[in-house]
């Protein structure tokens, strides 16, 4: 789910109204204000779009459009792994996942 606090905080911070930023967009005005009310979805060339006028980087881009999504490195075999923060539960798909990768590189 869009975190839409933090997509309006960045507009406010670079000056733009939904008007200006439909534009840049290449949008409508109304098809962006339905998408910041959660009645339209964004789309990814909407979530590109966006990145683009305001150059967001990929952590930036996550945090706004995909809040809930667990965090991931890439571990020195070049497989995307989940970053686990410290002082929380290790979820158990992870220990799973963990014990089939040790097992298939024994």
């Amino acid at each position: 789910m869009v975190n839409i606090e933090k997509l309006r905080a960045v507009m406010e911070r670079n000056g733009d109204s939904i008007t200006s930023l439909a534009k840049k967009m290449g949008i409508s005005r109304q098809m962006l204000s339905a998408k910041l009310r959660k009645k339209r979805d964004f789309l990814i060339r909407d979530i590109q779009a966006i990145a683009k006028v305001y150059d967001l980087n990929e952590p930036q881009v996550t945090e706004i459009f995909f809040p809930n999504t667990i965090p991931t490195v890439v571990a020195p075999n070049g497989q995307r792994v989940p970053v686990i923060e410290m002082g929380k539960p290790v979820p158990d798909w992870f220990l799973q996942w963990l014990e089939e990768t040790e097992a298939a590189e024994a």
